[in-house]
């Protein structure tokens, strides 16, 4: 699905996949610059029925729409499926970390820790988390698009400041729904489990 909308191979590549003769998608024309197009094309449309031609830009923006339509929804599925999974495994994480810490949270509330002071602990670790799993993606991101690029030339990633604060808030929201579960667990240690 990906690759067929930019990979070009040779007919002999394409008929050993295939595994007939005879059938292609579309043929990519390599012209001499400065070459007169429109007589290319007349004399293609003469010796060929059924078919049509694009120049670069117009493949381009079809392939694009082609992309936006059917690959582009599949990705904001994967995206969701992948938030849905960084949220449990974080709210495994951070409940794992109050069961270890359980005698700490009983004695700050046998002291009288001010309301929302452990809650408010848990929510700041999972930002922390959040953060530095951030952080870490930063840093790695444009060293591995680089190296995609050299592997896979004709894969080309584009990113802007708006689309890394939109996965930022995205992330900071994970992070605040991972403290929930967590956070009910905190209100059900009581104080006097200190002295059991």
């Amino acid at each position: 699905m990906f690759v067929i909308q930019y990979a070009f191979i040779s007919l002999d590549e394409a008929h050993k996949i295939i595994g007939f003769k005879n059938v292609v998608s579309c043929y990519q024309v390599h012209t001499i610059p400065g070459s007169n197009l429109g007589k290319i094309k007349s004399d293609i449309y003469s010796g060929l029925k059924n078919i049509v031609i694009f120049d670069k830009a117009t493949f381009i923006k079809n392939n694009i729409q082609e992309m936006e339509s059917g690959i582009i929804p599949l990705l904001f599925i994967v995206t969701l499926i992948s938030a849905i999974v960084l949220t449990a495994i974080l709210s495994l994480i951070l409940s794992v970390s109050v069961l270890e810490k359980r005698n700490d949270f009983a004695i700050m509330k046998a002291l009288g820790s001010p309301r929302g002071f452990i809650s408010g602990l848990v929510v700041r670790l999972s930002v922390i988390l959040s953060l530095t799993g951030l952080a870490f993606a930063l840093v790695l991101f444009f060293p591995m698009v680089w190296i995609v690029e050299r592997i896979s030339p004709e894969v080309s990633a584009k990113t802007s400041v708006f689309q890394i604060l939109v996965v930022s808030s995205g992330v900071m929201i994970i992070s605040l729904i991972s403290s929930v579960l967590p956070n009910r667990r905190i209100r059900k240690i009581y104080p006097l489990e200190v002295f059991m």
